[in-house]
């Protein structure tokens, strides 16, 4: 039974690793086509960030080394980085509104927070990663992940997490306003709610307030869901 929810949990990443790659070389081709279109370039490489977090899960997981964590938990940051920053930028070519001063905040906050993972502490996320801890997933497979003192500086990704909703929240009325409600609300609320779940429970697992393995890429689903439907819309057009 063990062996059969541990080749689902890996069969469900390698599924949505597909579909972000899939998605991405759709966005990809489409701007090559339209170069001024930037949208679809920054979702591409949203899109491999996506992808990329997600193989960096895998392989976190299968991990039972703290050196191989410790190492993992650096590397992830760099798919993490382009993910965000991305779809920070695709926000304000997509919407074509916003505050472009929060777009520039939070590029700004992604990229030192990235310099600080390599040179501030173990990582990001720690300063001292002192151990492992056994935790179940919610397919009953059983994994370990580290546990130790949090770097404090981790919290300037959580205020990029809280300019993030702000600013899509902002990009989404705006554009409703315009008329366009569809493309805002579906795209937009797909966004809030992939930061929500994604920049809350990390925090919250850093701290040891929820025993439940870091899952950042699954809430990205929704916003390749929310992509397709528009992409459909859009060739019935």
């Amino acid at each position: 039974a063990y062996r059969r929810q541990r080749q689902m949990c890996i069969r469900d990443s390698i599924s949505f690793i597909t579909i972000a790659l899939t998605l991405l070389i759709i966005h990809f081709r489409v701007w090559i086509s339209r170069r001024q279109d930037l949208d679809n370039l920054m979702f591409s490489l949203a899109a491999l960030g996506a992808a990329g977090l997600a193989i960096m899960e895998l392989l976190y997981y299968k991990s039972v080394s703290l050196a191989e964590f410790n190492l993992l938990m650096k590397l992830m940051h760099i798919p993490l980085f382009i993910l965000i920053v991305s779809l920070t930028w695709f926000v304000w070519f997509y919407f074509k509104t916003g505050w472009l001063w929060i777009a520039k905040s939070i590029t700004a906050l992604w990229t030192l927070g990235l310099i600080i993972n390599f040179i501030v502490g173990d990582n990001l996320t720690f300063i001292e990663v002192e151990g492992l801890k056994q935790v179940q997933t919610f397919t009953g497979e059983i994994i370990y992940r580290p546990f130790g003192r949090v770097n404090n500086l981790t919290h300037l990704n959580n205020l990029a997490s809280l300019l993030f909703i702000i600013y899509v929240i902002d990009a989404t009325v705006r554009l409703a306003r315009k008329g366009n409600k569809r493309r805002a609300y579906l795209v937009g609320f797909s966004l809030v709610f992939f930061i929500l779940v994604a920049g809350v429970q990390a925090p919250l697992i850093d701290y040891g307030i929820l025993e439940t393995p870091y899952m950042i890429s699954l809430p990205f689903i929704a916003i390749l869901f929310a992509m397709s439907i528009c992409l459909l819309y859009t060739s019935d057009a």
